[in-house]
């Protein structure tokens, strides 16, 4: 009889040792991650938010979507973020822009998205419209405020077909 109520009694005991251990005033648990889904999303939303700050000329949304030390690569030429705002300020004064991105690839690494995604658009200047088709890429950094900044552009003619 005694061992047949060893095993009970021991398994209760156990039960209440590892009851007795788990603390309530133990840390917070830590907020979870996002899913990468959500972060890619994240990544795209201010990718769009930017090419239509640029469409805009809305100089303070592109600095606030820019991240620190931003840099455009355009048709081989290396812009800050002022050169940057400069260049769209002088185009807008001599036109109006237009763009849409086409599809956008995003991959995600950590606090880093990459994407690439066509760019078509159009520069109406006076007198005449120029289209213009584009293949960018973009390197995206998500900030200690969990906020995704663009970091690097690369902007260049699409290639014709073959």
């Amino acid at each position: 009889m005694r061992a047949r109520l060893a095993v009970p009694l021991a398994l209760l005991a156990l039960s209440l040792l590892a009851l007795a251990s788990c603390s309530v005033d133990g840390p917070p648990a830590s907020k979870p991650d996002a899913a990468p889904l959500e972060h890619i999303a994240g990544a795209d939303s201010a990718l769009q938010r930017f090419s239509a700050a640029l469409v805009a000329g809305d100089s303070i949304t592109i600095t606030s979507l820019a991240g620190e030390h931003f840099t455009l690569v355009e048709d081989g030429r290396t812009l800050d973020l002022e050169a940057t705002l400069g260049a769209l300020h002088a185009m807008q004064s001599q036109g109006r822009l237009s763009r849409s991105l086409g599809k956008l690839t995003t991959h995600l690494k950590g606090r880093v998205a990459w994407s690439h995604y066509h760019v078509t658009g159009e520069v109406q200047g006076p007198g005449a419209a120029v289209a213009f088709k584009r293949v960018e890429t973009a390197v995206l950094e998500r900030d200690s405020d969990e906020r995704w900044r663009v970091m690097l552009m690369s902007s260049m003619p699409e290639p014709a077909p073959h």
